[in-house]
């Protein structure tokens, strides 16, 4: 597992079994922003949860609670992939989107 402390200008990295893990660590932590994915509730489908992921980078001043959104959206199968589950989430312009289509079940 990856692990990373420190501070933009000292970072101090474990667990990586490369080099990329370094540069993937230090890219990290100096965005400003970052693309979020996530899982949301997925009801009437054949899986409980549905894959997401942001339109655009989100500052990481707001990505907690934009997860936090995520994690309790409840959406209905079926879902196209693209498909806008949040518009303009927060009021900062970035929507978000189903990763994956997912048919309604027939159970």
């Amino acid at each position: 597992m990856l692990e990373v402390y420190g501070s933009e200008t000292d970072i101090n990295v474990t667990g990586n079994r490369c080099g990329r893990g370094i540069d993937y660590a230090r890219k990290l932590i100096s965005k400003e922003s970052n693309i979020l994915t996530g899982r949301c509730i997925l009801l009437n489908g054949p899986m409980g949860r549905l894959p997401v992921v942001s339109s655009r980078p989100v500052p990481k001043d707001i990505s907690d609670a934009v997860l936090e959104q995520i994690r309790n959206l409840r959406v209905f199968a079926p879902v196209e992939k693209g498909q806008i589950l949040i518009g303009n989430i927060m009021g900062s312009g970035i929507d978000i989107l189903a990763q994956r289509r997912v048919g309604r079940s027939s159970r």
